[in-house]
């Protein structure tokens, strides 16, 4: 029970340690200047995919929920995905080929960089705490690493860092971002590499 609440505590300071709001525009720069805050709406959604995760680690019936998907996965798609090792990265990376291409970020390149340095920092350290505190197996058994889904939790917070930057041009850049993030998720479980609750727990975003 208290390794339980410990990891609640942990990934939810991960969580909103990046939400990031412009509240004020610098006078010489005229950039947004930017806050972090925590609020109670914005974190519904998440601490309910983060529980999820957990309570999966040692609840037979979520147990034999990714057992289930894990058999129809691998009895109806035979195809392997392995450009999730790459495309994990293209949601961040995004922010950087949009706005050399003309779609101008709401950041600067130093600030973006910052807020993407400094949340993957984080994010690997509590994703390889929790990796080799819980000791889940993976599902082709090639090692005892499997909660959370690291992949899955890059591709996400890039779709996020996507989404804050261009969500004041147009919604389909977020729309494009979360969907691949989606996409590396499912190629996580269709690999035998994730069971569904690894990859649930990481599906959360900074702010709404």
């Amino acid at each position: 029970m208290k390794a339980k609440v410990f990891i609640s505590l942990v990934f939810f300071i991960n969580l909103r340690v990046f939400s990031q709001r412009p509240i004020q525009v610098d006078s010489v720069g005229q950039r947004p200047k930017m806050v972090y805050r925590l609020t109670l709406n914005n974190a519904i959604l998440p601490v309910l995919l983060i529980k999820y995760g957990i309570v999966g680690l040692d609840t037979p019936n979520l147990k034999r929920w990714n057992t289930g998907i894990r058999s129809e996965v691998l009895e109806r798609i035979s195809t392997n995905y392995r450009a999730d090792d790459y495309f994990q990265y293209v949601p961040g990376l995004a922010v950087y080929l949009l706005d050399d291409a003309g779609i101008k970020a709401k950041h600067s390149l130093w600030d973006r960089t910052a807020i993407l340095a400094g949340l993957f920092v984080l994010q690997t350290a509590v994703v390889q705490i929790f990796k080799y505190t819980t000791n889940v197996m993976r599902l082709d058994s090639s090692a005892a690493n499997s909660f959370p889904s690291d992949h899955t939790a890059l591709a996400f917070s890039g779709a996020e860092f996507l989404w804050q930057e261009y969500k004041e041009h147009t919604v389909w850049i977020g729309v494009a971002g979360y969907a691949i993030a989606g996409t590396i998720g499912f190629a996580r479980v269709n690999n035998n590499k994730h069971w569904l609750t690894d990859v649930f727990c990481r599906c959360w975003y900074w702010n709404s």
